[in-house]
């Protein structure tokens, strides 16, 4: 895998990107309301829930030019004087030739000399000639990247808030990420104005502490990428089936040769576009489930978030509107299958299919004991 640096500016143009300037969660006197401008903004992110909330990005102005995280590790890989240069170890001027020249009287050191003289270094010449450096090739090709002064937040639904309650008690959580983001916020508040025209002594703390961050930022989101059980190998890369279960199962003798027994709440998932469409074009449905909600307006974001909040607790449905979802899955199930099969897949029999019977309660699919004969050895299936 190559590492390639993407132009930020080109990319907040072109997916209008928005600004994140607030650390604040909520809205000030608002409890339900994020703050527009925040790290959970429904505003800049989307809705909660919604699967916009987790493509959408944000984005931090810096207000001053900082060496992208990305890059950090690899010019302090260069050559021992850039290193002793940007880690504030050793003073330095800068020849005509665009060399470092130790220089303890005269010179100066830290993040923001370089960043002040990135155009005069010629990398080349600080990397010797006959060491074949994959480092410096990277170096020329994405010079122009290497300084930002903005820098992308990932969206929202990666890594969002967790509420929960306990009596009277509520708690929220959220991801250490976008910890880490309020305090680059926190960080660049304190830039006010021209950073040029600031003192090196009041302006290099700040630019220091603002790299120090962001490179926390981009550890943070490697050590969530690799390994096994990072997000590619362990998440992207992982086989999963939309609109699927898994459950366990049992024989029942009274079911008919050919069919299933599945709970209701099961089938709302299984067939959740067909009971969302059902639904949406009912009027009298669609009323009720917005008043018992307390909704506005009722979509299909709304829908799903509901299917999986029953899903997890079917008990804690009030039976008029249990009775309405029983009466939509036992419409949308009709004269329609489910696939089913027993793990591991060995071959194409070990896929099975049949009609369902909608069961108003239980956790467990059901079977005739013939067909489960059939299936020996099933335990979980997926549908």
């Amino acid at each position: 895998m190559k590492l390639k640096l993407l132009n930020i500016d080109d990319f907040i143009k072109t997916r209008k990107v928005k600004q994140v300037t607030s650390i604040k969660i909520y809205e000030t006197g608002k409890k339900n309301q994020f703050d527009q401008n925040g790290l959970f903004s429904e505003n800049i992110f989307g809705r909660f829930g919604s699967r916009q909330r987790k493509l959408t990005f944000g984005y931090v102005n810096l207000k001053c030019k900082i060496i992208h995280p990305a890059a950090y590790s690899i010019l302090t890989s260069l050559n021992p004087d850039l290193t002793k240069l940007i880690l504030g170890k050793s003073k330095y001027v800068i020849d005509d030739d665009g060399l470092l020249i130790s220089d303890e009287e005269l010179g100066e050191t830290g993040i923001l000399h370089f960043i002040k003289n990135f155009n005069k270094l010629d990398f080349n010449k600080l990397v010797e000639k006959n060491e074949k450096n994959d480092h410096l090739d990277f170096i020329n090709r994405y010079k122009e990247n290497l300084l930002i002064d903005k820098f992308l937040i990932v969206p929202a639904g990666v890594r969002d808030i967790m509420i929960s309650s306990k009596g009277s008690f509520q708690t929220m959580q959220h991801s250490e990420l976008s910890s880490l983001y309020e305090k680059l916020i926190r960080q660049t508040n304190y830039v006010f104005g021209n950073v040029e025209d600031l003192p090196s002594d009041i302006i290099s703390p700040v630019i220091s502490e603002i790299q120090k961050v962001l490179k926390q930022i981009c550890d943070w989101i490697i050590e969530l990428l690799k390994g096994k059980q990072g997000l590619i190998r362990g998440g992207l890369l992982r086989k999963t089936t939309d609109y699927s279960a898994r459950i366990v199962i049992a024989p029942d003798s009274s079911l008919k040769l050919g069919y299933v027994g599945i709970p209701w709440h099961f089938m709302l998932k299984l067939h959740e576009p067909f009971v969302i469409h059902a639904i949406l074009n009912d009027d009298e449905k669609k009323k009720y489930i917005k008043e018992s909600l307390k909704l506005n307006n009722l979509d299909v974001t709304d829908i799903k978030r509901t299917i999986t909040n029953i899903v997890n607790d079917p008990h804690s449905v009030e039976p008029k509107l249990k009775s309405i979802l029983l009466e939509v899955v036992e419409k949308t199930s009709k004269d329609k299958v489910v696939v089913y099969k027993r793990d591991p897949a060995e071959n194409r029999n070990t896929w099975q299919s049949s009609y369902v019977r909608i069961d108003d309660t239980g956790y467990t699919m059901k079977l005739n004991p013939f067909d489960l004969i059939h299936n020996m050895g099933l335990i979980l299936v997926m549908i």
